[in-house]
């Protein structure tokens, strides 16, 4: 099981609002020792989450939306872990962001 630090809220910008946690890496994952910065946010009615990885390659990982359709919609891409420049995955227009979360390959 994922344990969630939920950080603050880090409030309204235009019509946007932001929440933000960092995941602790699962017990099945205990060689790996970094930790997942991700977070989501309400855009025009529709839910995005954006987040990195640390740690070291030549794992990957993906980035994870649920949405208020009860889906969850994963990152295009897969990156290796300690690759910091991000990853974005998108709700279908119109729904919201009601969880995030990463998975590791």
């Amino acid at each position: 099981m994922r344990t969630r630090i939920r950080a603050a809220l880090l409030g309204g910008i235009a019509s946007a609002a932001f929440g933000a946690a960092l995941l602790a890496a699962p017990a099945a994952n205990a060689d790996w020792n970094g930790t997942c910065a991700i977070s989501y946010y309400q855009q025009s009615g529709t839910g995005h989450a954006t987040g990195w990885c640390g740690g070291t390659g030549p794992e990957k990982y993906q980035i994870g939306v649920k949405c208020a359709n009860g889906l969850w919609y994963w990152s295009l891409f897969a990156k290796d872990f300690g690759d910091t420049t991000g990853l974005t995955a998108d709700c279908p227009t119109g729904y919201a962001a009601v969880g995030y979360d990463w998975r590791r390959f």
